[in-house]
């Protein structure tokens, strides 16, 4: 690994090791690429009909500084008629993962993560999850994989942000461009949601200030399959879905339920 690579990792990733409460979550240890690679589950059952709902499987990919261990069960909670198992992956060198942390490995686990849970559960569909940088691991699978959705908040074109953001910190002294082009080609979100045929629901922080929403519609622009864009209205990067906000968004989202298994059913018919 170059000493550019190793500066593009340490700029652009987090990655913690303390000891964190996982709740009520169950661990999950993946061997990828020689290395264990940790998940932690969570479960979302229906809250009307049981014994009719509809069962989805869930990657989630959390943001540059976030823990599996945190992962929660959302958006799957609020949609009544489903019953959801999310697994919240942590990359090599956060958490429990063995390994350091670097961009370089992002792509054998999400393949790895992709293909394991498609084996266990080959009649679920399965719907991805990825805040910040997170969408960046999930627009990955999304172009490479068959997938019945994709839920991105604040999703992040990194090299573009480097490099466009640069005028603004201290990457401006030359370095902006050079940082930028250690991001792995098959990392590049946008050329990654040009191949994406699954509906995707876009969450937008309208205050963004880590990933300024014009970074974010670079994606959303080239996002080949069925879209949605929501704005959070008045909120910054890593703040919550506002009270007075909460009923619409949890409305919209319903569109993006049901498309998510239209997309499966349409899927099962094209492989007939």
């Amino acid at each position: 690994m170059s000493l550019l690579s190793k500066l593009a990792n340490r700029l652009i990733l987090k990655p913690s090791k303390n000891m964190i409460d996982a709740g009520g979550r169950e661990r999950y240890v993946l061997k990828s690429s020689g290395l264990g690679i940790e998940s932690w589950i969570v479960r979302s059952p229906a809250q009307k009909d049981p014994d009719s709902a509809k069962n989805i499987i869930a990657i989630k990919f959390p943001g540059a500084a976030g823990r599996a261990e945190r992962g929660g069960p959302h958006p799957c909670e609020l949609w009544d008629d489903i019953n959801a198992e999310i697994w919240t992956v942590n990359h090599a060198g956060y958490g429990g993962s063995s390994g350091k942390a670097s961009l370089e490995t992002f792509g054998d686990t999400c393949e790895d993560m992709f293909v394991f849970l498609k084996h266990n559960f080959p009649n679920d569909p399965i719907l991805l999850i990825g805040n910040s940088l997170g969408c960046v691991s999930a627009l990955y699978i999304g172009a490479r994989f068959e997938v019945a959705g994709l839920f991105l908040r604040n999703p992040v074109p990194l090299a573009h942000l480097i490099d466009g953001q640069s005028k603004y910190n201290w990457w401006n002294f030359g370095m902006a461009k050079h940082v930028a082009d250690q991001v792995p080609v098959e990392l590049d979100a946008i050329a990654n949601g040009a191949q994406c045929e699954a509906p995707c629901f876009f969450v937008q922080s309208e205050c963004d200030r880590v990933v300024p929403p014009k970074f974010q519609n670079m994606i959303v622009k080239e996002y080949a399959g069925p879209k949605s864009v929501y704005v959070l209205r008045g909120i910054d990067h890593h703040e919550s879905v506002p009270e007075d906000q909460q009923a619409d968004y949890a409305s919209k989202l319903q569109w993006f339920g049901d498309r998510i298994f239209t997309n499966q059913y349409r899927q099962e018919i094209k492989r007939c």
